[in-house]
């Protein structure tokens, strides 16, 4: 990814504590209540990914209700994917394709913020159904 050390700077100054997974090539950190990664895509697309991994368990919910929640959140929250991974966990995903002449700071602000909201927007769901 062209703009990976730009980005990696402005995390730095957003969130605290910015670490790299060596295994895997992730930007692990904390922003808010929330874990968060940074994935670089190794394309050239200039994709911009961070989620929070591992949000929930599908096994803390019953199915049908987990659906629903997870249907509608993608409904009605821009920008975000919440998907199930194969592991079980439930993973909320945020990809914006940077075009390099935007102010970085404030889409990776508006990233983290929307994070933050979606996962409490899910819970708020989760306790619904």
């Amino acid at each position: 990814m062209k703009y990976q050390n730009e980005i990696i700077e402005q995390l730095k100054v957003l969130a605290n504590n910015v670490f790299f997974f060596t295994g895997v090539g992730w930007w692990y950190f904390k922003y808010g209540d929330y874990q968060m990664v940074f994935i670089p895509t190794n394309d050239s697309s200039n994709t911009i990914r961070i989620c929070i991994p591992h949000f929930d368990s599908v096994e803390q919910h019953e199915l049908e209700s987990l659906t629903a929640a997870i249907n509608e959140t993608n409904r009605e929250v821009k920008y975000v994917k919440i998907i199930v991974l194969g592991n079980g966990s439930i993973s909320i995903n945020y990809d914006h394709k940077y075009d390099g002449e935007s102010d970085l700071y404030s889409i990776l602000l508006h990233m983290l913020k929307t994070l933050c909201f979606t996962a409490e927007y899910l819970k708020k769901k989760f306790s619904e159904k």
